[in-house]
């Protein structure tokens, strides 16, 4: 049976940005990774970003990630998936990727399999999607948090680290500007 993933794009995303995998990535780049994941595996594969959808150039090139992507406009992405389980009758041939507790309760009463950011994550790197990512692996975990909502902003600490570590002092930002 192929088995369709539903990826909750953000959750995934800011997982990896946590697990700092190599450059910085963006929807774009996650896209695609997953649809290096989806080719591989024979899957089909839908990722949710929150948002409005791109225009232009950057959403012809959404096009060419060999995934679905699905922006949540003025709702939620958790919202359009849940929409998306509802509507499409899902049961065990579709898989959602989340850590948001709230979809992943969702997606077992719709009677679809859960992974975990975490999970997939994993996956990707120890199949080799992630490129240098892979390197990267053995850095220490961040805690997986207990609540529903999204962790707050970095810590000052945090973000002086981040700032050394991606070269952002180099940045000229503006005057009002504010971490």
């Amino acid at each position: 049976m192929n088995v369709r993933l539903i990826i909750d794009g953000n959750n995934l995303l800011h997982l990896m940005h946590a697990y700092a995998m190599g450059k910085p990535i963006g929807r774009l780049a996650l896209a695609t990774l997953v649809g290096v994941h989806a080719a591989k595996s024979g899957r089909d594969a839908t990722v949710v970003f929150d948002g409005p959808p791109p225009t232009g150039g950057l959403a012809q090139q959404f096009a060419t990630t060999g995934v679905k992507v699905a922006f949540s406009g003025g709702r939620t992405a958790d919202d359009v998936i849940l929409d998306m389980l509802r509507n499409s009758g899902a049961g065990p041939g579709v898989d959602v990727v989340s850590s948001d507790r709230g979809v992943q309760g969702g997606a077992r009463d719709f009677g679809a399999g859960v992974t975990s950011c975490e999970t997939f994550a994993a996956l990707l790197l120890a199949s080799g999607e992630g490129g240098e990512a892979r390197r990267r692996s053995n850095r220490p975990r961040p805690p997986v948090s207990d609540k529903d909502e999204k962790p707050g902003p970095p810590s000052a600490p945090d973000a002086d680290r981040w700032i050394r570590d991606f070269g952002a002092e180099e940045l000229e930002l503006p005057p009002d500007w504010q971490f």
